[in-house]
């Protein structure tokens, strides 16, 4: 999403309209998250009506965190650009009602914005509101959202998570979607590249970076890739670890390749680079956290901070300086649940190759 959808659609209006994603992953209140992102995508129209003050980019998927806040010179505040056409919304800082959002969203239309409201790793909001009544407030925006002209909603889950849904058919009545939120034309699957697709993909990649594989390289890379996969295709989160670990390392033939150990071999020092940011001094706990967040089985369980604080002989900072830093590196994924939020690893490919350090 972070580094493929979404940039394609912000570079491609259509017609005279902008398109502004808004992306929402925290579900724990998620009326002012998404108020927040909403207020926030008032600044990334290319029209007259661009408010760059409310601009915040925050976080970067599998590469890190980074947060930027532009300021604008006292005369291009938000209460200087408001046009004598549009009527100023009801959607404040402390307002954050569904009511409002809808009522903002459809200002956002009459201004040529045409909003996509990214709903990511959505599974996440049936743990986060697990009362009947906290989904049903949302499954009604959700309906109502659907009814606004030029606004597009994708809810974005894992397969094994999809029945859930079923719960927002049961409780409410989807008409702009015929009442089949599980059909096969709305529904789609993103799964592995077959080899072909990896190659088209990661030529134009490196082109674009200005990056050059050579062409055995390439072949070799993707054969290899392949050869982990039951029906030969391609993981794109394997992919990305070593085409990150190939640009670190500015390895561009198929020699320096080979020399280079293994597939696996880069996806250890891919790991090591990790630890290795968390500083000397933590290196060991890091790893000794890595370990706690797999087992014997192959599975990625579920551990909150006071799981990991149990285990290890370790200052309250220095556990959140390391679990900070694995989450913000793509390695470890922090679930918001109530009582604590629990810490996982991100991908099960990463499981052997911990296993194997710890």
């Amino acid at each position: 999403l972070e580094a493929g959808l979404i940039p394609a659609l912000k570079q491609q209006p259509i017609g005279n309209r902008d398109i502004v994603p808004i992306r929402l992953k925290v579900y724990t209140d998620w009326e002012k998250e998404l108020g927040k992102r909403i207020l926030e995508s008032k600044g990334e129209s290319s029209s007259p009506l661009k408010v760059e003050s409310l601009k915040v980019e925050g976080y970067k998927n599998n590469l890190g965190l980074s947060a930027t806040l532009r300021e604008q010179p006292a005369n291009l505040q938000p209460a200087n650009l408001q046009p004598a056409n549009l009527q100023p919304t009801n959607l404040q800082p402390t307002n954050f009602e569904p009511a409002t959002l809808l009522d903002q969203l459809q200002e956002n239309q009459r201004r040529n914005q045409t909003n996509i409201l990214i709903f990511d790793q959505f599974e996440e909001f049936f743990f986060a509101c697990r009362e009947p009544a906290e989904q049903k407030r949302f499954f009604e925006f959700f309906r109502d959202c659907l009814n606004i002209p030029y606004l597009k909603v994708i809810l974005c889950l894992r397969e094994d998570y999809l029945h859930l849904l079923l719960k927002c058919a049961r409780q409410v009545d989807l008409d702009a979607i015929n009442n089949d939120i599980l059909n096969k034309g709305i529904l789609y699957y993103v799964g592995n590249f077959s080899p072909e697709e990896a190659k088209s993909i990661i030529y134009n990649l490196t082109t674009r970076a200005k990056f050059y594989l050579e062409d055995a390289l390439l072949d070799e890379l993707v054969n290899d890739l392949a050869k982990n996969e039951p029906v030969g295709e391609v993981s794109p989160i394997e992919l990305q670890i070593l085409g990150v670990q190939l640009q670190t390392e500015q390895i561009t033939t198929l020699a320096a390749y080979r020399q280079s150990g293994s597939k696996e071999k880069l996806v250890e020092r891919y790991l090591e680079g990790v630890v290795s940011d968390c500083g000397s001094e933590n290196q060991n706990a890091a790893w000794k956290i890595l370990g706690l967040l797999t087992d014997n089985y192959g599975t990625r369980p579920f551990r909150t901070k006071d799981d990991l604080g149990a285990e290890l002989q370790l200052s309250t900072d220095n556990l959140d300086f390391i679990l900070e830093l694995l989450v913000k590196s793509g390695l470890v994924m922090k679930w918001q649940q109530e009582p604590d939020a629990q810490y996982q690893l991100m991908y099960d490919y990463l499981v052997e190759p911990i296993l194997r350090h710890c």
